[in-house]
């Protein structure tokens, strides 16, 4: 019998010291319904080192669990409509993936989103993408552009759709999968297949750039800093908190520093950052916390020593 997937048996053992996680894990475990294999698919992407899984609900757009669905067959073969940086008037070969798509990094986010696809205007289920981590700017690597402008409209490659899932009372239970979607990409031969517009998506990067993991240690670093400075040591250790278990960055101060966190810090690599930048060598994330808010307050006691003096 299938019991369906079960967050709680598959989440990193970092987070089975935290009751609270434990505890919204098994609330949200208990609600609705995702196959085993299918969760288990998509936490691998997840999970995967090199690709981004997205998700975006369909919204009033009905489409029938069926890959001959005319609205369903529109996307898989033309791509998914960013309809998100139209409406913002970013209509010059800039978009921003997120307006539109939600990306998913840990399986407790990926249970809670894809059972309640059905909640978000009557969404009859998800379009699910997957996306080469550095084709985002999540990893060092290629660029490459993943949209193209037709008649004015912005569409994600069909490429990068991954299929289909149908949602109905907070169940998932099957993927139709896109016939065109590719685990690897060779855009510069697939002229054959996207004919004349090729050559127009390549006009249309991402709106981030690659980073090294020292200015993603500042980013982090300046964002803990003002916080700590504005709110004391409790507000700073729990938006560090939150960014790390929650990938919820809204409780660091200043929208400057939220901006960069949700550009350019994937929150699974928090821990290789701050470790990089304390050239430490730990896997363990309560010490590197630790470790990183007492090198903070060492480096504001000698800046206010020196100031002093």
């Amino acid at each position: 019998m299938n019991k369906g997937y079960k967050v709680l048996e598959h989440i990193d053992s970092r987070y089975l010291s935290n009751n609270r996680y434990i505890d919204v894990v098994k609330e949200w475990d208990d609600i609705g319904f995702i196959d085993c294999k299918l969760g288990e698919e998509l936490q691998s992407i997840v999970q995967s080192e090199e690709y981004v899984l997205g998700i975006h609900r369909t919204g009033s757009t009905k489409i029938n669990p069926d890959i001959n669905d005319p609205n369903l067959k529109n996307i898989f073969f033309k791509g998914l409509f960013n309809n998100g940086d139209i409406m913002s008037g970013a209509n010059n070969g800039q978009c921003d993936i997120e307006k539109t798509v939600s990306l998913i990094n840990d399986p407790f986010f990926l249970g809670r989103t894809l059972k309640t696809v059905d909640s978000y205007k009557k969404s009859t289920g998800c379009i699910v993408v997957k996306i080469t981590k550095s084709y985002l700017c999540k990893k060092s690597g290629d660029i490459m552009p993943i949209y193209y402008h037709q008649n004015g409209i912005i569409r994600l490659c069909p490429e990068f759709i991954y299929g289909y899932i149908p949602v109905e009372n907070h169940r998932a239970t099957t993927i139709i999968r896109n016939p065109n979607y590719k685990d690897k990409h060779n855009i510069i031969n697939e002229k054959s297949v996207y004919d004349d517009r090729v050559t127009i998506r390549y006009k249309n990067l991402p709106t981030v750039s690659v980073i090294s993991l020292k200015e993603k240690y500042d980013i982090i670093h300046k964002a803990y800093v003002d916080t700590l400075n504005k709110y004391g040591d409790k507000q700073a250790l729990t938006a560090l908190f939150k960014i790390i278990n929650e990938s919820n960055f809204m409780y660091f101060t200043g929208s400057r520093n939220r901006e960069l966190l949700s550009r350019h810090v994937l929150f699974s690599d928090i821990t290789k950052i701050l470790c990089f930048g304390l050239n430490l060598d730990s896997n363990q994330i309560d010490d590197v916390i630790n470790l990183f808010h007492l090198s903070i307050l060492d480096e504001i006691k000698e800046i206010y020593n020196k100031n002093t003096k």
